[in-house]
């Protein structure tokens, strides 16, 4: 059945120094709570939110503290910060029913490790996508050696009209909604050059504290069904991430996984559809169990 409700922007004071800019639906029996990845925003999601509102959910998009329109302190980076922001945000937006929490990359390990940490009764299952079973401390030797492969190249004072065409030469199979869901990434100054909403000092941050991330460690206690979606754009990556699937799956009380082949990183933006569908079959196959 169609969803008639709105997707509505709201901005919610978490703490006295934190306001979280989102977007929430507001109505639906079960809510899926979508939470984005590392120098990307909630609009990644805009195509998955619009397919999970057709088959009636509750939808919860936000940014997370550095990112989109949400504000943006120097520190609150580590793990014990974010995930505790996310405890603050579902308190504030009063999330009562049960619900659903999907992280994309770095969002998945946040998830992941909120359901570590919050073991909340409403709380029916994690989804992962192409993020948190991952440890990077593996793939690289050192901190520096992750830093300098990983760190990002800067694209502050791009016209925005040129890096809109790079992005459609790079994804021309993208839906409109990934497209505009990246350049929603970058801040847009007078003279129409982009400049990212995260900047490279916190971006940095984010990614030592992935680096020290030990998702392994962190899936000991995560006592609710995970569901991985990892996505294989090359054959050098698969092995890698086929073997942290099998030491995760290992460890996870409960898991099923979901392999999106030559897809891109982000598949939210890439296959909404395919992905929207996947999460409302994982709640009518019972394997987001409601109790």
């Amino acid at each position: 059945m169609k969803s008639k409700t709105s997707y509505d922007e709201k901005y919610v004071n978490i703490s006295e120094t934190l306001k979280i800019h989102y977007f929430d639906s507001s109505v639906g029996n079960i809510t899926f709570l979508l939470v984005h990845g590392l120098s990307s925003n909630l609009h990644l999601f805009d195509g998955v939110a619009s397919e999970l509102m057709n088959f009636g959910y509750r939808v919860i998009t936000l940014d997370q503290r550095g990112h989109g329109g949400s504000c943006k302190p120097d520190s609150g980076y580590d793990f014990d910060s974010i995930t505790n922001d996310l405890k603050l945000f579902i308190d504030s937006v009063g999330i009562r029913e049960h619900f659903v929490l999907v992280g994309q990359s770095w969002g998945g390990n946040v998830v992941l490790d909120f359901a570590s940490r919050y073991h909340l009764t409403n709380l029916i299952g994690v989804c992962l996508i192409d993020g948190g079973f991952l440890n990077l401390s593996k793939a690289f030797q050192s901190w520096e050696d992750c830093k300098k492969v990983l760190t990002p190249p800067n694209l502050e004072g791009i016209q925005r009209d040129d890096f809109e065409k790079l992005i459609r030469n790079h994804h021309p199979a993208w839906p409109e909604s990934g497209i505009n869901g990246t350049l929603e990434n970058f801040e847009i100054l007078k003279d129409n050059t982009i400049r990212p909403w995260l900047n490279i000092d916190n971006h940095l941050l984010i990614l030592k504290s992935l680096y020290e991330h030990n998702p392994n460690k962190v899936a000991e206690t995560v006592t609710v069904p995970v569901l991985i979606v990892p996505a294989s754009p090359s054959k050098d990556e698969i092995q890698f991430k086929k073997d942290g699937l099998a030491e995760i799956d290992g460890i996870l009380k409960e898991s099923r996984t979901k392999w999106f082949f030559e897809s891109d990183h982000d598949i939210h933006a890439e296959h909404p559809h395919e992905l929207a569908l996947l999460l409302h079959e994982s709640l009518e196959q019972n394997f987001f169990k409601v109790h």
